[in-house]
């Protein structure tokens, strides 16, 4: 059975990357994401008009490996399964008591009033910040519109001063502990030729399969 869970959690892996290939190598989707990002990308079209791509970005990666051919769902209910399966042989009510038993949350109450406590810090924070950037789009950019998602992006840049951009780690000389890393680089978005450099960003999206071995419960 934990053999099985391993093999199918490693497969749902499998399958984002077997989607965002097939999206990658179909020139029709992407030709035409190519030539929207063109003309709107980093515009206040994007939050005024021509949301298009960014809503073709989010309801996309929201939906990946949920269709025909390379489909996750199956997979998911067959590991909420096997979890509670394995669980329930162990000893425990369900596969969240299991997973807490070997960690610092202990038990589903402690975790629950955990994100509880901190959803209840957080959540005033976030609205300020939101309303922040609301004000900065209105008075600023003159933006006078309820800020939907695929504009956000763009206004923190704005108002940070600060844009982040993903480089070609081949044709800059990067170097980096896993092929899957991806590089950024923070550049000052109010400099003339906006080229000004703050710093690097290094991002590793997801776990790999060696270090989720070592994890079997999480």
């Amino acid at each position: 059975m934990h053999s099985r869970l391993m093999h199918i959690i490693a497969k749902f892996s499998d399958n984002y990357d077997d989607y965002e290939e097939i999206i990658d190598n179909d020139h029709e989707i992407t030709d035409g994401i190519n030539d929207k990002v063109d003309a709107v990308e980093y515009s206040p079209k994007i939050a005024l008009g021509v949301p298009s791509v960014k809503i073709l970005g989010i309801s996309g990666f929201n939906v990946r490996a949920s269709t025909e051919g390379v489909n996750n769902e199956p997979i998911i209910n067959e590991i909420l399964k096997l979890r509670n399966e394995e669980a329930s042989l162990l000893g425990f009510p369900h596969f969240a008591a299991l997973s807490l038993s070997h960690k610092m949350g202990d038990t589903l109450e402690s975790a629950n009033k955990l994100i509880q406590a901190i959803f209840e810090a957080a959540m005033p924070v976030a609205k300020r910040e939101f309303e922040e950037l609301t004000l900065f789009a209105k008075n600023q950019l003159e933006l006078n519109l309820q800020i939907k998602p695929w504009a956000v992006q763009y206004l923190t840049e704005e108002l940070l001063g600060v844009r982040v951009q993903e480089v070609d780690q081949e044709k800059e000389g990067f170097t980096t502990w896993h092929e899957d890393v991806k590089v950024h680089k923070m550049v000052d978005n109010r400099s003339e030729e906006k080229k000004a450099m703050h710093g690097w960003v290094f991002v590793l999206p997801e776990a790999r399969i060696s270090k989720q071995a070592k994890y079997d419960y999480q």
